[in-house]
């Protein structure tokens, strides 16, 4: 069973990767830099103007016009021309850095990073460690953006480390692999599971932090603390399941249990973050990854902000000082024998803070109980450093059936049992091989092999009956129930139809694709428009009937929305033309 599931896992990601390679590579051979900067690929001709040291010694590094300078953009006449050009860049991606050329060819990529921040006229770069910025000082780049091996590699790994682990029975995670690779019985006894982290199959919970939970939202948390082994819950849209999520983690950490919490995007794991921050008096939760992948609104959780919050943060600021200094003196000094002598004496510096800061990350990690962090984030620098052979007593992954099941391996490899949240009725996991696009999610192949062992979300707080009827016949097989506070409700009772499919196939409204790569269709805008118009009527007709200036306001954002979609739609199609 084993050899078989590793087989298939490793055709499903080397494929994956191929694609990505491939069209990385196409990208680059096939368009210039210039035509890679019109659609958002490259930005060009840049120069290095600052650096500093980040978390884990890292080289955060600043990149802008080359006439950029603070006092520069202060000029109105100046800011336009000394602006980033528009780009698909965004915090998190990983990028090359290349001599500014006509063509880029990878294998003479300067150097890669990640992009930790970007403004209108700056972008920040973090390089790992020991990396040395003076060979930049004097050169025209550009950035381009990046396959993600990281991501590649990890899986990978996770390979090697899931055959390592099948074998070992002293893995206090042997059990749940059984489960989930041999198909074991998930009810049978897990020998490695306190008994007080297990709720008694006889018993309730008594206390909720979220008094608003719904019946079937507690029975989910009783669920998944009373499975020894394995447990989904199961949530359509709207249905409450990152509150069952989140109540869930809290009631663990009252057990006394050690919580990773994970999700296949970053969006999500912060929202869960950014929810339990809110109790924060009962549990303390700690947020794993880089972050310029992190939303602000949880940065106080994340790691770089709780070392700020250390004893021993003192003297990694007074250690980065003295980096600072040093770059400084490096890039005036012209003697070769005292280059490499400040090198060196950087990489001491670099080193002294790793050791810092890995006492630091202790302190931090002795007051967490909960660790949230993406399924490949799982493999961070922190887990194979300061959480080697760590074992977590609960592992959560929301979001599992929009994550492909390699990338799930990650962070169920670090614990004794498992919670999946997810929906596996809604779109499945962006795979780019035509071959995976069939393959079955984590969630879907364990829904299926072991129906008993989920819990759905039944009553859905986000639609109308009416609406609501659409997706519950055809694909909840009419298990959805609307809650009584949105069941009859309705903006505009003069609407006739509530849902709406309009099929354009046949009626030569081709699809246009413009310079940029992005595309567009004029007779289906044109049609969005006509019922966009017919709804704006029937919502000023509708305005004169209502009394509520709440009410009011609502219909009149929903027509302004509509208008706006249609404004920027219709400037774009200039701008294509």
């Amino acid at each position: 069973m084993l050899q078989q599931f590793l087989e298939k896992q490793k055709k499903i990601l080397e494929e994956e990767h191929n694609v990505e390679i491939q069209e990385h590579n196409e990208l680059l051979s096939q368009n210039t830099s210039i035509e890679l900067q019109q659609q958002g690929y490259a930005i060009n001709k840049l120069k290095l103007k600052s650096t500093k040291t980040g978390l884990y010694g890292r080289t955060l590094c600043t990149f802008a016009h080359p006439h950029y300078s603070k006092k520069s953009i202060e000029n109105p006449q100046l800011q336009k021309s000394l602006q980033l050009p528009e780009s698909k860049f965004s915090n998190g991606d990983n990028i090359l850095i290349y001599k500014f050329d006509t063509y880029f060819d990878k294998k003479q990529a300067l150097e890669n990073g990640v992009i930790y921040k970007k403004t209108n006229f700056k972008i920040i770069i973090s390089f790992d460690k020991d990396f040395q910025p003076n060979r930049l000082q004097n050169e025209v780049i550009s950035l381009v953006i990046e396959t993600n091996e990281i991501t590649y590699k990890r899986c990978a790994k996770t390979l090697d480390q899931l055959s390592q682990k099948y074998s070992d029975s002293n893995f206090q995670g042997s059990a749940l692999i059984r489960v989930l690779i041999d198909g074991d019985d998930p009810s049978l006894q897990n020998n490695f599971v306190k008994q007080a982290h297990l709720l008694k199959q006889d018993t309730h919970l008594n206390d909720y932090f979220n008094q608003n939970l719904n019946k079937e939202q507690k029975e989910a948390v009783e669920f998944a603390l009373k499975s020894p082994n394995i447990a989904l819950i199961h949530g359509p849209p709207g249905t409450g399941k990152t509150s069952t999520v989140c109540e869930l983690i809290l009631q663990a950490v009252k057990m006394g249990m050690k919580v990773l919490a994970c999700a296949g995007s970053n969006i999500a794991v912060d929202n869960i973050v950014e929810r339990l921050q809110k109790q924060r008096q009962w549990c303390k939760a700690l947020r794993i990854g880089h972050p310029a992948r992190m939303i602000k609104e949880i940065y106080e959780s994340c790691l770089d902000f709780q070392i700020s919050k250390t004893p021993s943060y003192q003297e990694i600021k007074e250690l980065k000082r003295e980096i600072q200094k040093k770059l400084s003196d490096l890039n005036f000094e012209k003697s070769d024998f005292q280059r490499k002598k400040i090198k060196d004496f950087l990489s001491s510096l670099r080193q002294s803070i790793r050791e810092q800061e890995s006492v630091s990350i202790k302190e931090v990690l002795n007051e967490t109980q909960v660790i949230c962090c993406t399924n490949t984030g799982a493999d961070d620098y922190i887990f194979k450093k300061e959480m080697k052979n760590f074992i977590f007593d609960l592992i959560i992954i929301d979001e599992c059936a929009q994550s492909m099941e390699l990338s799930c391996w990650i962070p169920l490899l670090k614990g004794k049992r498992a919670v999946f949240a997810g929906d596996h009725k809604q779109l499945q996991p962006t795979i780019k091989s035509l071959e995976n696009k069939k393959e079955s999610t984590l969630f879907d192949r364990v829904h299926n092999q072991f129906p008993q062992t989920s819990k759905l979300l039944q009553t859905q707080y986000r639609m109308n009956n009416l609406i609501m009827q659409f997706s519950s016949q055809f694909v909840y097989n009419n298990q959805l129930l609307a809650h009584d506070s949105v069941a009859n409700h309705s903006i505009c009772q003069d609407l006739d139809l509530v849902l709406l499919f309009v099929d354009t196939s046949g009626a030569k409204m081709g699809e246009n694709v413009c310079e940029k790569g992005s595309k567009y269709n004029l007779g289906e805008a044109d049609l969005v428009s006509i019922i966009v118009d017919e709804l704006t009527n029937l919502y000023k007709k509708f305005q004169l009937q209502m009394d509520s200036k709440g009410e009011k306001k609502n219909a009149l954002q929903l027509v302004w929305y509509g208008l706006m979609i249609l404004d920027k739609l219709a400037f774009q199609m200039i701008i294509d033309e």
